[in-house]
């Protein structure tokens, strides 16, 4: 894969980064989801719904040891980023293991440098894609939000206080 390729994505999502309305709450959603995936790729059974209800002091469908180790995963992360490669790596995981074994047997860092640099790729683009769908979807609950709050006499704050992270 050429550096164009997933270097133009992260150049992607470095700018469309700062079309989301609500930044933490975009972390919120990925560094959970990030954090489900990754603990999937090590066998526990949590959803990001089981997770969720967990935060939400709500009774998950799966074991709560499980939903705790997945739900202290996202301390561990560094301060602020937008690409996670779990589902990636979950996605194709067969090849992942496989481009390991290789290295560890014969030295083949080359092959697995470009799987994983086609991961880098794949989620910078999933992550752009997502930000567009949120400023869309922000956009038009502004424009619903604001005439209802004009004709109530309310003044119309920004309708991401609705949506921020528990």
């Amino acid at each position: 894969m050429s550096r164009e390729g997933w270097g133009g994505a992260l150049g992607r999502l470095d700018g469309v980064s700062t079309l989301l309305p609500d930044r933490g709450l975009f972390l919120y959603a990925y560094v959970r989801k990030e954090a489900v995936l990754s603990s999937q790729i090590e066998g526990t059974r949590s959803s990001l719904s089981d997770l969720l209800l967990f935060e939400l002091d709500e009774t998950p469908g799966v074991s709560l040891d499980d939903v705790a180790e997945v739900s202290s995963r996202p301390r561990g992360h560094v301060r602020e980023p937008l690409l996670y490669l779990s589902l990636y790596l979950n996605q194709h995981r067969a090849r992942y293991y496989e481009l390991l074994d290789t290295v560890r047997r014969d030295g083949d860092w080359e092959a697995w440098l470009a799987f994983f640099l086609e991961g880098v790729r794949e989620s910078a683009d999933g992550a752009v894609s997502t930000a567009q769908s949120l400023d869309i979807l922000f956009g038009e609950d502004r424009e619903r939000v604001v005439p209802v709050g004009r004709r109530a006499g309310a003044t119309a704050s920004s309708p991401t206080t609705a949506t921020s992270p528990p």
